[in-house]
């Protein structure tokens, strides 16, 4: 890996390599579900990307999946909630401390199941921080023993961050000498 950048002259007299822009930042992750779909996560920040089988409250910023099972009585249902879990970028300013320079995605479950983040059951209305390559799962990982209530490719992704990397912009200020 390698960086190439271009210091511009600032109105000090001292040199400075700049950010990315905004622009760059528009994709902030990816879902890349079982069953080899994608789907690329370039919300506002704090505007929630909402999982779950309710087109309603999934819609306009979100996914419908589900899963159809029939339960013991032979009826149709979903182990997914309608609104199951959402991710979201959260606003630099959000922590109430010192402004973050890269927040971390979250994921937030807010499901009646569950929902599990590298086969750990979050709470609901937990949210954890993601990182590149986590594992998500609608539903119970420990319940695809059993053939009849697997998790379907399409209840599991992984989550991926695009943003490009940070790094440390300094500043050098070249003052002349007198030499000999």
């Amino acid at each position: 890996l390698s960086l190439v950048a271009f210091p511009t002259e600032q109105p000090d007299g001292s040199f400075a390599i700049g950010r990315p822009t905004a622009a760059i930042e528009a994709s902030w992750g990816k879902l890349v579900f079982g069953d080899k779909s994608e789907l690329d996560l370039s919300l506002p920040p704090n505007t929630p990307f909402v999982i779950g089988c309710n087109e309603k409250k999934c819609l306009p910023h979100g996914h419908v999946v589900t899963d159809n099972i029939k339960d013991s009585f032979g009826k149709q249902r979903s182990r997914v909630s309608g609104a199951h879990c959402n991710i979201r970028l959260p606003s630099r300013l959000e922590t109430g401390e010192a402004p973050q320079p890269r927040p971390q995605p979250l994921l937030q479950d807010t499901s009646t199941n569950g929902t599990w983040l590298n086969f750990q059951r979050l709470e609901r209305n937990e949210s954890k921080a993601l990182q590149n390559g986590d594992l998500i799962k609608l539903v119970n990982p420990d319940a695809s023993q059993d053939e009849s209530v697997k998790c379907p490719e399409n209840l599991l992704f992984t989550f991926s961050d695009t943003r490009p990397m940070n790094f440390i912009s300094y500043r050098l200020r070249l003052l002349p000498i007198d030499l000999p």
